[in-house]
């Protein structure tokens, strides 16, 4: 396992797990009511960008698992906590490069699978990935 793994979807959840060093932290999240995964591609693009910070969420339904990006030069600082919680129930700091290429082939991984009836049922985000890789 990398610094990020995506289980196969199916009925609209699957298993996201970040890794640091010796440590993972791993939750499933729903395809709604947002698309975490466009968004968590869009937000990795925006840091590649310039921004210093961004935050993503991950449906649990009904809650919330917020997602905090901060970028330092080619350090990537994750923090996972529950919307309710003040502490974080993961925190990590990773390559910057590196989790970009991750996420890259983990979603070209399921990709054959995305978007079906019983998969993600979110469209595949081929433009926002062609974006971060760009």
């Amino acid at each position: 396992m990398g610094l990020f793994y995506l289980s196969t979807p199916e009925h609209g959840w699957i298993d996201i797990t970040f890794v640091d060093q010796s440590k993972s932290f791993s939750f499933c999240a729903s395809d709604v009511p947002n698309d975490c995964l466009r968004d968590l591609v869009v937000a990795v693009t925006l840091l590649k960008k310039g921004s210093p910070s961004e935050t993503v969420e991950f449906s649990l339904e009904p809650d919330f698992m917020l997602c905090e990006l901060l970028r330092d030069a080619d350090q990537l600082s994750i923090r996972l906590r529950l919307s309710d919680q003040s502490e974080f129930a993961f925190a990590g700091t990773l390559s910057f490069a590196s989790f970009v290429d991750e996420i890259c082939a983990e979603l070209e991984r399921i990709k054959p699978v995305y978007d079906s009836e019983n998969s993600w049922t979110q469209p595949y985000p081929e433009v926002h990935i062609a974006k971060l890789r760009g």
